[in-house]
């Protein structure tokens, strides 16, 4: 299961969540995602997912100060499910490969961000981007790295 996160600075929506992808596309692209506030469970195939989140490498990969910020903010998320080719890619391999999905859901984040901003005049970021996969536990912050 591939992971993506990319926490939503200044953004207050509670303790709710929303899904962005409708149902019928879910399906032809494999994709669950959702914008999640803080405290809130996301539930894919009967399971909270967010525990996924909790239980990988990733306190320790960005630290535990950085972690708790990630978790204190509403940010979006969206799952992919892994494919078998990846239990034998490189992390250089993973990043070609997912690279590019990567860029379209950031720029997805980004948009949803400008849109708050003409809305509501809000100030709505997104700083802190990160790729887990959950077999491999390769774990990668994207900040810059495709910008």
């Amino acid at each position: 299961m591939n992971i993506f996160l990319n926490r939503l600075d200044n953004l207050n929506i509670g303790e709710r969540s929303f899904e962005f992808i409708p149902v019928d596309i879910k399906k032809d692209i494999n994709i669950e995602g959702a914008i999640i506030g803080t405290n809130v469970e996301f539930i894919i195939n009967n399971m909270n997912v967010m525990d996924l989140i909790k239980k990988t490498n990733l306190k320790n990969q960005i630290g535990v100060n950085m972690y708790n910020a990630l978790l204190r903010k509403p940010m979006m998320v969206c799952f992919m499910p892994t494919i078998e080719e990846e239990f034998i890619w490189s992390k250089n391999e993973c990043d070609e490969k997912y690279g590019i999905k990567a860029i379209h859901l950031n720029n997805f984040a980004q948009t949803f961000s400008i849109g708050s901003w003409f809305i509501k005049d809000s100030c709505i970021s997104t700083t802190k981007i990160y790729w887990l996969n959950l077999f491999s536990a390769i774990i990668h912050s994207l900040i810059g790295k495709w910008q």
